[in-house]
């Protein structure tokens, strides 16, 4: 894809001709959030083959068997188009914000539809949690899980 680049882009991308000249995509109109805390923002981003910043994914747990469908676990962990597996996802619960978290006390304000005695509720049956987790172990795969561990008294 190539686009006519407005006077602002241009002299962005003067500095840098050889990304502009060889570019699949050339991105402005900004702002361009580009992941660089030294430059947070730009006005124009030139882009080649795919990705342009480094991607890893983790599935979530009840998706595995079709991500592992045309990604056997052997390719986990490794970069391909600067995108990679990292491992599998488990979400047990929702967030205090919502109310949704899985707490071991009743919340002080009652559940989100105003429930008593609400401690929330994990977002996925126990059995299915530790079926998964354990098939990730078996495959060698890094298990990421977030969950919220603390009392709201």
């Amino acid at each position: 894809m190539r686009f006519k680049l407005p006077a602002t882009a241009a002299l962005v991308l003067a500095a840098a001709p050889a990304f502009a000249e060889n570019a699949d995509a050339i991105f402005f109109g900004g702002p361009i959030l580009t992941m660089n805390d030294a430059m947070p923002e730009a006005e124009a981003l030139a882009v080649k083959d795919g990705l342009f910043i480094d991607v890893v994914s983790y599935p979530f747990m009840l998706d595995l068997d079709t991500v592992l469908e045309t990604n056997p676990p052997s390719t986990f962990g490794s970069y391909a188009n600067h995108l990679k597996l990292g491992g599998c996802k488990l979400t047990p619960d929702g967030s205090p914000q919502g109310k949704t978290a899985w707490f071991t006390t009743p919340c002080l304000t009652g559940g989100p539809a105003g429930e008593k005695d609400w401690k929330g509720e994990p977002g996925l049956p126990i059995d299915l949690m530790l079926a998964g987790t354990k098939k990730c172990y078996d495959l060698g795969l890094q298990v990421l899980s977030l969950s919220w561990c603390r009392s709201t008294r």
